[in-house]
């Protein structure tokens, strides 16, 4: 047998994969290795390795995680303890220590833990101490004025538990002034003072005694009740008056009536009596057939000769016992049918045949009669009141039976005369007449109409009707101003005038009432009148007419113009040029101020038509319910809303 050797020549592996660094910072090394040739698996007999072509190391190293490493931070040691926080009782004191052994560096972890310590340091027991607790509350001001006191306290306590006890330094109540203001003083009366002598020397009068209000102060309440008092007076009985019983009137027309002028006409009346009432009966002769048509209509010149005859009941003055036939009667009659009628009455006074003169001025109208017709005024009731120390004011209505026919009317007058005469024995007289009839004889050319009357006392006592408000001081009644005391009397949107023991609410221009007639409303002209020659555009009370491209609205506001029509009409503008347009700002300088205005809506400042701020200077038309919005060279008027979650009431307003 024998045995054969092999020899294998052998060569170095590849290397191995690099180790971990032996540090992660500051600088470590790595290896890597390989072997000359693999020969763990060979393991055959009469066989030889060669290493000689392995040349060099199996083994190698390098540097690596050169950056430094972070430092992490290190507590010092503690400090000393620090002295106790208090001298005696329960208190504390610390130490401290530094993270500087070492500092944290190069992203080194801070230093975990606190870098202070404390703890409790049991002195011996503190003796008590006391001190003030916070001050109470103000307490209410002794008084409400003239200076009074509040006050305010605190107390002594003691700091370890609280307690109440004694011993601070100091007051444990505190004080202050409050209220340094003067009371009111309300007014006080005085006393009454002596009755003045009767205001007649016969017959019934008044007298009256007065008192002074010693007036308030500081917002004190004034005195309450009147500083003058009033009372009836009796004398004995007047003698009769020498002046001429009232037997008959002449009257006196002029004026102008359903057109026609009346000059110096002529008419007389007789006085009677009839009963408790006294009858007034006149007669006009020669009336023309064509004034015969508005001739009954003379009953209403009759009145005042009727109040001044009236009948005297319960110690009340007809007109000719309170004026002795000198007074100013104006009149004002209203019919349903549209007319109105003014008349005046002027009493001249009595002539020694007892003849009232009255001299009457008419204006107006009255609704046409029949030539042959009739007229009667219905009985009526009309009430004078006094008004002043030599003024009545009275108003009623009726109406008229014309042929069949009833035409409602109403009136109202005022009456003057000399003060020196007096008042009215009572506040308010009812003047009372039965039916006052007319007829006409065509074939006379004759008019008879006859009236009777009667006057008492209105009231039992000294009253006023309603519109008035009693004056006792002056002892007449007072008109009230409804405008102004009831500022409610009419709604925001109406105008309110006060009347003579009334008031009328009504429109402005460009209104009219609502169907319920308790506001006013917007009157849309573009519908109901239609006055624009092209488009119309409504506005709040008024509208505005729009042309279309290359027309101008002519000086009536209405009618469209073209350019060229406009032009040619009016030379002053000169030529197109010099001509100032609707859209120009500024006059031309060949042009004068007077010899150009601005558009409507712009105002001329400075030689340059600007926009009128129609709601700055209140030259609009917007109800006080409505707002002003301007507008370039306009202005628009919207209702105001309402605030909150209220509605506006369409009906009511």
């Amino acid at each position: 047998s024998f045995f054969l050797t092999v020899v294998v020549p052998l060569e170095w592996t590849d290397w191995s994969e690099w180790t971990p660094c032996s540090v992660t910072c500051g600088g470590g090394s790595e290896g890597r290795k390989r072997e000359c040739g693999d020969v763990k698996d060979w393991n055959i007999r009469g066989v030889q390795f060669d290493r000689s072509n392995c040349v060099g190391e199996s083994f190698e190293n390098r540097l690596c995680s050169p950056l430094p490493c972070p430092v992490h931070g290190q507590w010092s040691g503690w400090s000393s303890w620090t002295s106790c926080s208090e001298s005696c009782g329960t208190a504390t004191r610390k130490r401290y220590r530094k993270c500087d052994s070492p500092v944290p560096a190069l992203g080194g972890a801070p230093c975990s833990g606190s870098d202070s310590e404390q703890e409790y340091c049991f002195l011996r027991p503190c003796p008590s101490r006391v001190e003030w607790s916070e001050w109470g509350s103000w307490s209410h001001c002794s008084k409400t004025c003239d200076e009074g006191v509040m006050y305010r306290s605190r107390h002594c306590i003691r700091q370890d538990n609280g307690d109440e006890t004694v011993g601070c330094e100091g007051r444990n109540r505190d004080t202050s002034p409050c209220n340094i203001r003067n009371c009111p003083e309300n007014g006080k009366w005085s006393q009454w003072g002596e009755w003045s002598e009767c205001s007649v020397t016969c017959g019934r009068g008044n007298r009256q005694r007065s008192r002074i209000c010693y007036r308030n102060k500081f917002g004190g309440r004034p005195c309450v009740g009147d500083n003058i008092e009033i009372e009836e007076c009796k004398m004995y009985a007047c003698h009769k008056r020498s002046i001429p019983k009232l037997k008959s009137a002449a009257l006196r027309l002029k004026g102008n009536l359903n057109g026609e002028v009346l000059q110096d006409m002529q008419f007389s009346a007789d006085i009677s009596n009839d009963g408790p009432k006294r009858v007034v009966t006149a007669t006009v002769q020669d009336i023309l057939k064509q004034q015969a048509g508005w001739f009954p209509y003379l009953a209403f010149l009759l009145p005042p000769v009727s109040w001044n005859a009236a009948a005297e009941q319960e110690d009340a003055n007809n007109g000719y016992t309170l004026t002795n036939g000198t007074f100013t009667e104006e009149s004002k009659f209203q019919f349903a049918t549209g007319q109105e009628l003014f008349v005046t009455h002027d009493g001249k006074g009595i002539d020694k045949d007892g003849k009232l003169k009255v001299e009457i001025e008419v204006k107006g109208s009255v609704p046409i009669v029949e030539p042959r017709g009739s007229i009667i005024v219905n009985p009526y009731s009309e009430d004078y009141v006094q008004t002043g120390p030599n003024s009545l004011y009275s108003n009623s209505r009726s109406s008229l039976d014309i042929n069949g026919k009833n035409v409602p009317f109403s009136w109202n007058k005022t009456v003057s005369y000399d003060s020196d005469l007096g008042t009215m024995p009572f506040l308010v007289e009812r003047l009372s007449t039965r039916p006052l009839a007319n007829e006409y004889n065509v074939n006379n050319q004759e008019l008879k109409f006859a009236s009777t009357s009667e006057i008492s006392r209105k009231y039992d006592e000294d009253k006023c009707p309603v519109g008035f408000k009693l004056d006792l001081k002056h002892q007449h009644c007072s008109d009230i101003n409804e405008c102004i005391e009831n500022r409610r009397a009419c709604h925001p949107s109406q105008i309110c005038e006060n009347q003579f023991g009334s008031y009328k609410c009504h429109c402005r221009v460009g209104f009219r009432m609502s169907t319920n007639g308790k506001r006013c409303v917007d009157i849309n002209e573009c519908k109901e009148e239609m006055p624009c020659s092209h488009d119309c555009q409504n506005t709040r009370g008024s509208y505005q007419c729009l042309c279309p491209p290359n027309y101008v609205l002519g000086e009536d506001k209405m009618t469209c113009e073209s350019w060229e029509e406009a032009n040619n009409q009016d030379a002053s503008f000169g030529s197109d040029d010099d001509y100032y347009g609707p859209d120009s700002d500024y006059l031309e300088s060949r042009q004068s101020p007077e010899e150009i205005a601005c558009k409507p809506g712009f105002v001329l400042e400075s030689d340059k038509c600007i926009d009128e701020d129609e709601c700055e200077r209140k030259s609009h038309s917007c109800s006080i319910d409505q707002t002003c919005i301007n507008l370039l060279g306009s202005y628009n008027c919207i209702d105001t809303p309402c605030i909150g979650d209220y509605e506006l009431d369409l009906e009511s307003g």
